[in-house]
Formats: structure tokens, sequence, C-alpha cells
């Protein structure tokens, strides 16, 4: 069988074959650095809060676990009711998944609640897993300095 293709050079053929992979994954990497985006506008962040806290209120699992992601990575723009106060110290302390607990009290420090801080603070002597009992802590200790600054 006679065909009218030149072969490709095994330097030409990778290239083929890593740039697509390079531009789909260099994006999706930069999406997720640790800049947070500020540039949205007040209606964005509005809308976006409302999202998260019906997330924490929802019956579904994942959906409660990711608006904990969201609050732990963009608590500090948002405000929170008490009411998801409350609803994320529920899950920190009845989650079985030790994870989920860890990420509900880095959540609850990202809240601005001051309650939740002296929640944390006064439950950390009672807690027996020392990955949260030192989170607490060191959660507490942050809050702490920052208030007195």
């Amino acid at each position: 069988m006679y065909t009218n293709k030149t072969p490709r050079s095994p330097f030409v053929a990778l290239m083929t074959a890593v740039i697509p992979v390079l531009l789909f994954v260099l994006p999706a990497a930069g999406q997720h650095s640790m800049d947070r985006d500020t540039s949205l506008t007040g209606a964005e962040w509005e809308a976006f809060n409302k999202t998260v806290v019906q997330a924490i209120h929802s019956e579904n699992q994942g959906v409660k676990e990711g608006g904990l992601v969201q609050i732990a990575y963009y608590g500090d723009y948002l405000d929170f009711p008490e009411l998801t106060v409350f609803e994320v110290m529920r899950m920190y302390r009845d989650h079985k998944d030790p994870q989920i607990q860890r990420l509900a009290i880095v959540a609850l420090a990202n809240m601005g609640s001051r309650w939740a801080i002296e929640f944390l603070d006064m439950l950390a002597p009672y807690e027996d897993n020392e990955t949260l009992k030192k989170t607490m802590e060191d959660v507490v200790r942050e809050a702490r300095a920052e208030m007195g600054s």
C-alpha cells in the first residue's frame, strides 16, 4: 500500500503531542493559583455570598462541603448570618471525617465571627484529635493577634 505521507521526526511528533496538552493545562493551573479574584463587582460578590450561604444550608453533603471550601478560600470577602456560622460549627462537631472537621475549623476562622473564635478556643482543650486541636489553637492565636492589632 502506497501513502503519500512523509515520516515525521521524533521531535516534531513529540511537540505535536505536547503543545496541545500545555495549552490546556497551563490556563487550568493558573486558575488554581493562590491569588484571589478581587476584581468582582459588588453585585457579583453579593450573588456569590448568597450562593455560598445556600450551599452551607443545603441537604446535600457534597454541596455543603463545597461551601466550606469556598468559605475557607474567600471567607474574608463575604458576610455570613449567625445561622450560617452555627451550621459550620455543627459541621465541625458532627462530621465523622477529620479532614472535613478541619476544613470547617478553617472556614470558621475566615467567617469573621468573634463568637466562632471564642467557641473554638473553648473547645480546643477537649479535642482528642491532635491535628484538629493544633488547628483550633492556631486559628485562635491568629484571630487574637489580628484583633489586637
